[in-house]
């Protein structure tokens, strides 16, 4: 049976509405990170709950979710983003390329991005990479 999911299709940060976890003031990589998507995304949203970010990409409701590169998710966090987000159309990727495995160790860590497109996914991630060193 056919998700009713549909991600918005986005598949670039300009124009984009974003959910960001804010990271905290003492890292300036992360600041430096979080504030660069903020001027180029048309809205910001933050929330502070990874699962229903992540359904709202899924859902349309949003274009993408993302940790400004702080390596805070889980796999607890981002399980459900795997199920929903893959089943709109979208899918969820780490900021550094590494791969989110589906298993029990959480002392695994990533900076997740759950996206609407893979084109969106990849201007993220390289806009958040870029800023996080330039800041760092």
């Amino acid at each position: 049976m056919p998700s009713p999911l549909r991600t918005p299709g986005r598949t670039g940060l300009a124009g984009a509405a974003v959910s960001l976890l804010r990271p905290h003031p003492a890292d300036p990589g992360a600041s430096a990170a979080w504030w660069e998507v903020a001027r180029r995304a048309a809205r910001v949203r933050i929330l502070s709950t990874s699962c229903l970010e992540g359904a709202l990409v899924a859902q349309g409701a949003t274009d993408a979710f993302a940790d400004a590169a702080t390596d805070t998710h889980r796999l607890v966090d981002l399980a459900a983003s795997v199920v929903l987000a893959e089943a709109a159309g979208g899918g969820v990727s780490d900021v550094f390329g590494r791969p989110i495995t589906l298993d029990t160790d959480l002392t695994k860590r990533w900076s997740g991005i759950v996206e609407a497109t893979p084109d969106l996914a990849d201007e993220l991630a390289e806009t958040l990479r870029a800023a996080f060193r330039a800041g760092s």
